[in-house]
């Protein structure tokens, strides 16, 4: 496994309604060139259901690793393909990561 890291990178969070993260990682890898993203699941109250007492949903976080300079571009991007800009789209937010490591898997030969 070859190990490189990466300095001055961002990380790019999307807090989704439920069953729109894993879509938009393939998206990501077929339309930006993107294959540095996770999705994993979580509850909230409030984003993407009216508040009420005991009412929990389920969403979808996307986070993506990007470099410095396509970060603008891939959040443009995850802004549009997920509808952020949408009544109860979910949020989204940018942060710099300093340092972080990227794991490459070897090739492996079917048989």
């Amino acid at each position: 496994m070859d190990i490189e890291h990466l300095e001055d990178t961002r990380l790019i969070t999307c807090v989704l309604p439920k069953d729109r993260g894993v879509p938009l990682i393939q998206r990501l890898r077929d339309e930006m060139g993107v294959d540095s993203a996770n999705v994993t699941t979580g509850r909230t109250r409030g984003l993407v259901e009216s508040i009420s007492y005991g009412e929990w949903s389920e969403v979808d976080i996307l986070s993506v690793v990007t470099s410095r300079d396509k970060a603008d571009g891939v959040f443009d991007f995850l802004f549009d393909a997920a509808d952020i800009d949408h009544p109860k789209g979910g949020l989204m937010y940018m942060g710099r990561l300093d340092l972080n490591t990227m794991f490459t898997l070897p090739e492996i030969e079917a048989g």
